[in-house]
């Protein structure tokens, strides 16, 4: 999967800069300005899966809320419950007194070891079903996909290489956006914004390649993007 030509592709849209800036404000906003994201990413979703540039407008927040419901809901529970909801107990539980004084117990290393190891494999599971999960949710619009167990189970195994493709791509162009945006003076929400879009963009691309879909090469979008 090109990289590098999906990354220039989102930036060969004239309004890129004024469409991260939008992001960035939505994003400030909790709950709600997080609907319209996904929302958001719902679109650049379908707009990954029928060959189009990656970057939507953010000119019917309503429209966008509406539509991001279930991409929301389905990250709270894939991501937020498993793996940061535990994480933030046990900073809370060692910042208490009671847990200063539990680590004063020499049972304390052991079982943080086997929580730690715990939210590790909890995070790799994540990852490796949470992408399916999403295009479920992207492809249909409703919350259903992203539970239906046996069908994301059977995508990742279907399309395992470009799924793991996609996740390389977030890690990647999560660390890329960010430092290279602020570099630029421009700042971490514009990158999120960015890498968010782009990684839902590209997941539209696996999911219209596993349904069997003509897809148009990155290259070629490339080409016909150009000014």
């Amino acid at each position: 999967m090109p990289f590098e030509g999906a990354i220039q592709l989102a930036f060969r849209d004239p309004a890129w800069g004024r469409k991260l800036l939008f992001g960035s404000v939505w994003l400030c906003i909790p709950v709600v300005g997080w609907l319209v994201l996904c929302g958001w990413c719902q679109r650049a979703f379908l707009r990954g899966a029928t060959n189009r540039p990656p970057l939507p407008e953010f000119d019917e927040p309503f429209a966008l809320m509406a539509e991001g419901v279930a991409g929301f809901v389905t990250l709270l529970v894939w991501f937020v419950v498993p793996v940061l909801a535990p994480i933030q107990a046990m900073l809370l539980f060692t910042s208490s007194e009671f847990g200063r004084q539990a680590a004063l117990s020499p049972w304390f290393l052991p079982l943080s070891l086997v929580f730690a190891g715990g939210v590790a494999v909890a995070l790799v599971a994540v990852l490796k079903l949470l992408p399916a999960a999403l295009i479920g949710v992207g492809a249909t619009g409703s919350l259903w996909p992203a539970f239906n167990l046996p069908a994301v189970a059977a995508l990742v195994r279907d399309a395992f290489r470009p799924l793991l493709y996609a996740v390389v791509f977030y890690v990647l162009s999560q660390a890329l956006g960010q430092f290279a945006l602020l570099l630029c003076g421009v700042g971490i929400l514009p990158a999120l914004v960015w890498n968010h879009g782009l990684t839902a963009w590209m997941l539209g691309r696996v999911h219209a390649a596993h349904a069997g879909a003509e897809l148009t090469d990155i290259d070629t979008l490339l080409q016909e993007s150009e000014p």
